[in-house]
Order: C-alpha cells, then sequence, then structure tokens
C-alpha cells in the first residue's frame, strides 16, 4: 500500500518588474508559518511541514495563506512600492511503502525521479533599492480579508495617484466604522484612539487643492507633515484592519504617539 507524506515545499521569491527592489544579498532568515519551519535564502524559500500532509495539494492549502498575507503586509508597510510574490517551484513527496521497482528486459531496474534546484527569481530591468534582509513576516494573526485587499488595492493608487490620499483615507475612516458597527464602536473595536480616528477625518476632509476630496474656494493645503502622517497611518489601519479581521486579541493601542508628530 502506497504511503505519501510531504516533505517540503519549495517557492521562489518573485520580486513585481514594477517594483524597484532587490533582496539578492539579503541574509537567510529562518521562521514558523502555521504548521512548516521555513528558511528563505537566496531567493528560494523552503517550507517543511511540522505536520503530516499525505498529498501536494493539502500542503499547499496549509501554507499558502500565509505566503500572501506576508506579500500583502509586506506591501502595506513598505513606502516605496515593494510588491513580490511566493511562487511555487515543486514539492518533495517521499513514499515510505514504495511498490518495488519495474524490472526492464535486460534485468535492470527503472527507478523515476523527479524535482529540481530551486532558484531565485527576479524581476527584470534596474533595481534601486538594496536590502540586507528580507520583509519581516505579517503579526500573528494577520489575513487578508476582502476589506483588507480593498484597502490594500487603494493604497497602490495612492502611491502612483498621489492625488488620491484624502480619498483613501476617508474610504479607510469609513470601512473602519463600518466593520464595527458603526462609528461609536470604531476606536473599541480595532483598538484605535479617537484622537487618531478624528484626525484621519479632519485631515482627509481638508480642501487641499491637490490632494482634496473637494473643492472650495478657500484652499486649505496639507503640509508636509499632515501628508506623511495620512500616509502612515492608512498602513497603521490597514495592517490593523487585518489582524483584527484574523481573530487578534489584546492588541495595543494605535496612538498620536505611534504616528509622526504635527506641528
Amino acid at each position: 500500500m502506497r504511503d505519501p507524506i510531504v516533505e517540503a515545499l519549495q517557492y521562489a521569491l518573485k520580486v513585481d518588474e514594477a517594483s524597484p527592489h532587490d533582496f539578492a544579498s539579503a541574509a537567510p532568515t529562518e521562521l514558523r508559518l502555521g504548521l512548516f519551519d521555513c528558511r528563505l535564502v537566496d531567493g528560494g524559500l523552503s517550507a517543511t511541514p511540522t505536520a503530516f500532509f499525505a498529498d501536494e495539494e493539502s500542503a499547499r492549502a496549509a501554507l499558502e495563506p500565509y505566503l500572501r498575507a506576508w506579500e500583502a503586509h509586506a506591501e502595506i508597510v513598505d513606502p516605496n512600492d515593494l510588491r513580490f510574490e511566493f511562487s511555487f517551484v515543486r514539492s518533495e513527496v517521499i513514499d515510505r511503502d514504495p511498490p518495488p521497482p519495474e524490472v526492464l528486459p535486460d534485468g535492470t531496474s527503472a527507478i523515476s525521479m523527479s524535482g529540481g534546484a530551486v532558484s531565485r527569481m527576479s524581476a527584470s530591468g534596474s533595481f534601486e533599492i538594496g536590502h540586507s534582509r528580507y520583509p519581516d513576516a505579517p503579526p500573528e494573526g494577520f489575513v487578508v480579508s476582502p476589506a483588507v485587499e480593498s484597502l490594500r488595492a487603494r493604497l497602490r493608487s495612492v502611491r502612483t495617484h498621489p492625488w488620491t490620499l484624502t480619498a483613501t483615507a476617508y474610504y479607510a475612516k469609513t470601512a473602519l466604522e463600518d466593520l464595527a458597527g458603526g462609528r461609536p464602536h470604531a476606536a473599541e473595536h480595532f483598538a484605535i484612539s479617537t484622537n487618531v480616528l478624528d484626525t484621519l477625518g479632519r485631515l482627509a476632509s481638508k480642501f487641499d487643492p491637490a490632494h482634496g476630496r473637494k473643492f472650495n474656494e478657500k484652499a486649505d493645503p496639507l503640509t508636509s507633515a499632515e501628508l506623511e502622517w495620512l500616509r502612515q497611518a492608512l498602513r497603521a489601519v490597514i495592517v490593523r484592519v487585518g489582524e483584527v479581521q484574523g481573530g487578534a486579541t489584546g492588541l495595543d493601542q494605535i496612538t498620536l504617539a505611534a504616528l509622526p508628530p504635527l506641528p
């Protein structure tokens, strides 16, 4: 009787062509992702199960939500448009009760072998940002929910179309309120101080001629400090949504002290 078991899954870190990042000099990193001990070195990720998986499909289904969360979290928190994916390369499956080898007409045995070395895959083109380490894995419990994916897409739009910043900030604020079941519950539900939420709403509503959601003759331009505050607040808010929707508890409150100071 056949008795297969997955010994490892192999992936390659592939940087998006439009993302100016290079991990060729990144130091190896080891971490636990769910039921897998992982090692990332030279752009290749090797994931060794700590539990039994009888086939590639079930092993990948258990691991890849963590890889998708890693990709999303890294893009959200990085200010310089970091985008990459873990591309599946192969699995290593052994049979603990293999059938006897096929005997060929000349009396020799035929043994089938498959697989290949994991290679680092990167986008073509010139890189501008070199890294000595790989991106940190997301906080425990972080998931890529539909809300996180929607907010992540809007954050990506801000990076290519800066004038959408205040619209995205306002969208994020209303998303927090809706997901929490109403404005009065948002601060407690997501462990975000009311001062942060109020500031988010105030800055998102300014009549800035370059970034504002609405026109007003009495322009009220956002300062460079306010623009940076909005960018960092957005990143913190999106990560917090992923944490809460992933079931994380006991989270430290996001306060004004955790964000850039405002004049």
